[in-house]
């Protein structure tokens, strides 16, 4: 799975995500992939849902007894469809890092850029790649804007300064640095 097969531009739907103040996962399907129902957890992914507390892949032995499942959803523009996430590490391959939602194929196509979001111990995937579903997260009536609504930060006035900085840093897309090294970023 390569995050550069994406059928819409990756930077577009983290800038659309990053505006609304929400971090996701990412994920980009490919035709085999959901054939066989099973996707690579890269590593950005598996550290997104490391750090939001939904599962470490580096504590994980390898096998089907080892498997874990969390609750997901697949959020559609009028409803949530209940699904299952599923993380392993098989023992072929080297154990490399596995994710499958339960009944993606029928809402999803190869290439479409999928956000992963967690909450409270469950997950929800969002097809990014269909702009009506992404329009409706303004929208606190429909499913993608209650559950980006929870997510938003708290109403501090510091942190909303500080998230507005960073939104416009974000929006300007990719910045690179003015010398090599480890002292670039901050320069």
């Amino acid at each position: 799975m390569n995050l550069k097969l994406a059928d819409v531009p990756l930077r577009n739907v983290i800038a659309h995500f990053t505006a609304a103040g929400v971090e996701a996962g990412y994920l980009v399907p490919t035709l085999t992939g959901l054939e066989k129902s099973i996707l690579d957890a890269h590593g950005p992914l598996r550290d997104y849902l490391r750090r939001k507390g939904i599962h470490d892949y580096a504590l994980q032995a390898k096998g089907q007894e080892a498997k874990k499942e969390v609750p997901a959803f697949i959020v559609l523009k009028d409803r949530l469809v209940e699904s299952r996430a599923t993380l392993y590490r098989p023992e072929s391959k080297d154990g490399d890092p596995r994710i499958w939602f339960k009944h993606l194929p029928a809402h999803v196509t190869a290439r479409n850029v999928l956000a992963v979001l967690a909450h409270e111990g469950q997950l929800y995937v969002v097809n990014a790649s269909d702009a009506a579903l992404l329009a409706t997260g303004t929208d606190a009536s429909t499913p993608l804007g209650r559950i980006l609504s929870r997510e938003r930060p708290a109403d501090n006035p510091a942190a909303q300064e500080l998230l507005a900085k960073v939104r416009t840093v974000a929006s300007r897309g990719f910045i690179r640095t003015m010398r090599p090294g480890p002292t670039g970023i901050g320069y």
